[in-house]
């Protein structure tokens, strides 16, 4: 099977015909939420260690205290915000799904409805947070590696030299595995939100078992609405109220399209999804 991404896409607009005023809605009360708990994150203190520095011995001891207690706020707020962004996520999965079920009206109502998971947002999207940091730990030893050969056998001359550009490029060599994972976990919250019967451990390898075979294809189909995310920017960001329902609604088509495949061919059995 291959994605038909033009397919996908041009279904979106047909998907969405007569009712993007209810996505258009949804969208911008889940920008706003997200736009909030950024602005108070971006509030919260931070460390100047420069800063600190240049203070006298008989300040620097206060300066650390107030500013480890200004960090641990900070670290709270930043917490709260990327719990808030999976709830987010949940929901505008929950309420698309929605849109791909059937032609009938939907209201805010099944929007606000998409809350109630809520638990679930959160434990699926700290579960594939490990995984995904799990995997980026896999560039940590190549640049390790290499900084130790570098140092027996020459001097490493800073930040500018040729030493430098190697670790960058050996460091993102290393984050390409988290890559491909990350593409692979594109699907967990749409099994997390469709199936609430299966665990989150379960959807996150449910969509690691239908992306196997497509990962390009979904890069690509990431990547397709770069032109409209840059359109979105130009407008002042009033654009993403339309770019958004037009991205969720194609990655749920082609969630719909993997998973048929997948319970065709039987890479996914039908009782699987039932508990």
């Amino acid at each position: 099977m291959t994605l038909d991404i033009p397919k996908y896409k041009k279904f979106a607009f047909m998907q969405l015909q007569g009712r993007w005023k209810p996505a258009i809605l949804g969208t911008l009360i889940s920008i706003l939420l997200l736009f909030i708990f950024s602005f108070f994150q971006s509030k919260a203190p931070s460390i100047n260690y420069s800063e600190l520095m240049t203070l006298p011995s008989e300040q620097l001891f206060t300066a650390l205290q107030e500013s480890a207690s200004g960090s641990g706020v900070g670290f709270i707020l930043e917490l709260l915000n990327t719990i808030v962004g999976f709830i987010v996520e949940m929901v505008l999965v929950s309420f698309f799904l929605i849109f791909s079920r059937s032609p009938d009206p939907v209201s805010l109502k099944d929007y606000f409805e998409g809350y109630n998971k809520w638990a679930r947002a959160i434990l699926c999207g700290l579960w594939k947070l490990l995984w995904t940091f799990l995997w980026g730990l896999l560039a940590i030893p190549l640049v390790v590696i290499f900084v130790i050969i570098i140092s027996c056998f020459s001097n490493f001359d800073g930040p500018d030299s040729l030493n430098y550009t190697i670790c960058m490029i050996l460091l993102f060599i290393g984050f390409i595995p988290m890559f491909i994972k990350t593409i692979e976990y594109s699907f967990a919250f749409f099994f997390a939100s469709e199936f609430p019967e299966i665990g989150i451990r379960k959807s996150l390898r449910l969509s690691i078992t239908i992306a196997k075979g497509h990962r390009w294809e979904i890069f690509v189909l990431n990547i397709s609405f770069i032109g409209w995310v840059l359109l979105s920017i130009l407008t002042f960001c009033i654009g993403f109220l339309w770019t958004l329902p037009y991205y969720y609604m194609t990655l749920t088509n082609a969630y719909h399209a993997l998973l048929q495949d997948a319970l065709e061919t039987g890479k996914i059995k039908p009782e699987e999804l039932n508990s």
